[in-house]
């Protein structure tokens, strides 16, 4: 191990600093609610097991750094317990991408906005709504990062 990598704090030594500082923000219990299982071992092992339901929960990064992925696995659980998920986005949607990541389609309601605005009022309308075990808003932000 070099001496830049054993100078690095490990998650453990992160967390105890960050609740040292700010306390009561790095809790880890699991939410009221339960939480939505990613599928993918070390984001669940970040969060308290999985995405916390009935909040809302960002991925953000650069192009390609798998936020979508990591979408489509929260979602693939979700219908394969017979969940209903929505998905707005403003780009394309390759219904085919995620029925290979384990989406069912049939329990998958795609909506594709022509605008910025018109994806929040979407996105606020499903929510609202109450029908969908998750809304997904897939929003390619600033530099295209989601």
């Amino acid at each position: 191990m070099s001496a830049s990598a054993s100078a690095r704090p490990d998650l453990t030594t992160l967390r105890a600093l960050l609740q040292e500082r700010f306390p009561g923000t790095t809790r880890l219990d699991t939410p009221a609610h339960g939480v939505l299982p990613s599928g993918i071992t070390a984001l669940d092992a970040l969060l308290p097991g999985g995405v916390p339901r009935g909040a809302a929960s960002l991925f953000s990064g650069p192009p390609s750094s798998g936020k979508t992925g990591a979408a489509f696995r929260v979602m693939a659980g979700l219908t394969a317990a017979g969940g209903e998920v929505a998905f707005v986005h403003r780009g394309s949607l390759s219904v085919a991408a995620a029925t290979w990541a384990g989406v069912e389609p049939r329990r998958l309601l795609a909506v594709h906005a022509e605008s910025d605005g018109e994806a929040l009022r979407c996105a606020d309308f499903l929510l609202r709504w109450q029908a969908f075990h998750l809304v997904v808003l897939d929003w390619p932000g600033r530099g295209g990062h989601g």
